[in-house]
């Protein structure tokens, strides 16, 4: 929705033909095109419903500084998307970025 994208890249992978669910594992790279980068071990989503879960430690930049926490969540919610992240976020706020 609204042109929003996400580009993963990890060292394996796999599709669920089935469910449409995909899996990625082995220090997965997200980049956003509004300006959100981050690694974690693993992520699990469906192209289809436009959502993806990283259940596990989250680390990386963010427009407004750098974040850390226990796991996030990408869902569609309307014409956009929301990032969520939970268990034990840590922000380092940089108001130059």
């Amino acid at each position: 929705p609204s042109g929003f994208s996400a580009r993963l890249a990890s060292k394996t992978g796999a599709i669920d033909p089935a469910t449409g669910e995909i899996t990625l594992d082995g220090s997965v790279d997200i980049t956003t095109s509004t300006g959100f980068s981050f690694n974690t071990a693993t992520v699990r989503g469906s192209a289809e419903q436009g959502e993806m879960t990283a259940p596990s430690k989250i680390a990386g930049t963010a427009p407004f500084g750098t974040l850390t926490a226990g796991a996030m969540t990408l869902t569609p919610e309307g014409d956009s998307h929301v990032l969520r992240f939970t268990n034990g976020v840590k922000l380092i706020y940089d108001p130059a970025k």
